[in-house]
């Protein structure tokens, strides 16, 4: 019997390595992985400096979206659709419910933390927020909007 756990614990160690290797793996992971939210964290602070200079104005005849944590933003009506596709929003009821809200005028919230989203609203606002995938989550919202020329308002 001792003879076979300890040929289980050889096996182990020769496929799957020490202890200590398994913590160095696991620091190089999450060494990877903050140093590739930073690298995120400066593309958005360079992006959003960006568009700060180019000042876009309010259009009335555009539609506002406020999508949170990231502020409230303009497009052009025709592209409703593709506001959809980068947000991921595929409920219809909730399109629906959107789009009415954009026909009157109303400007629809959404919390863009989850990485499905499913209602109108904050939801539960930064309590949606569980670490490095929905940065990443907004990470891709927000540089496909600034790729789409779908900008950033002061209201």
């Amino acid at each position: 019997m001792i003879i076979i756990i300890l040929i289980k614990k050889i096996n182990y160690t020769k496929e799957e390595g020490t202890f200590v290797e398994w913590i160095i793996k696991e620091k190089e992971k999450i060494d990877d992985s903050t140093n590739k939210i930073l690298v995120m964290q400066k593309e958005l602070k360079e992006l959003e400096q960006e568009e700060e200079k180019s000042q876009h104005s309010f259009n009335s005849a555009y539609f506002t979206i406020h999508l949170f944590p990231m502020g409230n933003f303009q497009f052009n009506p025709k592209e409703i659709d593709l506001l959809f596709k980068i947000l991921k929003i595929n409920d219809i009821n909730l399109i629906d419910h959107v789009k009415y809200m954009f026909k009157s005028s109303i400007i629809p919230v959404i919390n863009c933390y989850p990485d499905e989203i499913t209602e109108e609203g904050f939801a539960n606002g930064n309590e949606e927020y569980k670490g490095d995938k929905n940065f990443i989550n907004i990470y891709n919202i927000r540089k496909q909007l600034f790729e789409h020329k779908i900008h950033k308002v002061k209201i």
